[in-house]
């Protein structure tokens, strides 16, 4: 058995960085800062299938040093 990255493909990986959900986003994140309070200083978050970084971006936001990592390197670009 073979794995596919469905998400290696260039060009599906852009689509997907640029797609938006007009009025839905904060559904995903609207308790997150609540559940996981204010970083102490210096704290750190993994976003491990980070894709494109949306995570990554909101919480480097909340306040924490953060890495993404992803198994497709075109969702990382």
């Amino acid at each position: 058995m073979s794995f596919t990255n469905t998400y290696a493909d260039e060009r599906r990986a852009a689509s997907y960085a640029e797609l938006e959900f007009p009025g839905t986003y904060h559904l995903a994140f609207r308790d997150l800062p609540e559940l996981l309070g204010q970083p102490s200083a210096g704290a750190r978050a993994l976003d491990f299938g980070c894709g494109a970084g949306r995570s990554t971006r909101f919480l480097a936001a909340l306040g924490f040093r953060t890495e993404g990592v992803d198994i497709s390197e075109a969702m990382l670009a």
